[in-house]
């Protein structure tokens, strides 16, 4: 039959119209999806590889302050942490961040910006009693400035948007 039907198209026609109903099949339904492009286990599966495949780049990227025990990765049920030692992070003269933490954050913020989640940032330090007279000596002074650091420093790149900061 299918070599028939390049010779004359309209007796083919003919002829495959006898044998429409023959076989039991009387038509096809084409089926599409509850979904367009993927189903719910499948679009859940992807996050979970793509969230594992950044934390191996973060770990890579932070490799230097870990294996100095200046930093720890943390994995999480949501997600992962990554604890940085306020000494590894700022210069101690300055009160900036240093040209290694900075390099790295510029890196961590390059990899992020290729996701969609949010990005939360906390700034901890030692409970430590500092003179009633200057706040800057205060723990919680201390935690909100190293955190406010690495959020600018993240931004500032360009790479990361400050709407994905909570």
């Amino acid at each position: 039959i299918v070599a028939y039907s390049t010779v004359e198209i309209t007796k083919f026609k003919e002829l495959a119209g006898t044998f429409r109903d023959q076989f039991g099949v009387q038509r096809i339904d084409k089926i599409s999806p509850i979904f367009s492009s993927q189903n719910v286990i499948g679009s859940e599966f992807q996050q979970e590889v793509r969230l594992v495949e950044l934390l191996d780049k973060v770990r890579v990227v932070s490799t230097t302050l870990i294996d100095n025990g200046q930093a720890e990765v943390e994995e999480r049920k949501e997600g992962f942490v990554l604890h940085i030692k306020g000494d590894a992070l700022l210069d101690a003269k300055s009160k900036r961040i240093n040209e290694a933490s900075g390099t790295m954050l510029d890196q961590i913020a390059i990899l992020l910006s290729k996701e969609r989640n949010l990005v939360e940032i906390r700034g901890h330090t030692e409970a430590q009693l500092g003179s009633k007279d200057s706040i800057e000596s205060t723990s919680w002074y201390k935690g909100a400035f190293m955190a406010v650091a690495v959020a600018q420093r993240l931004t500032n790149s360009g790479e990361l948007a400050p709407e994905r900061l909570i």
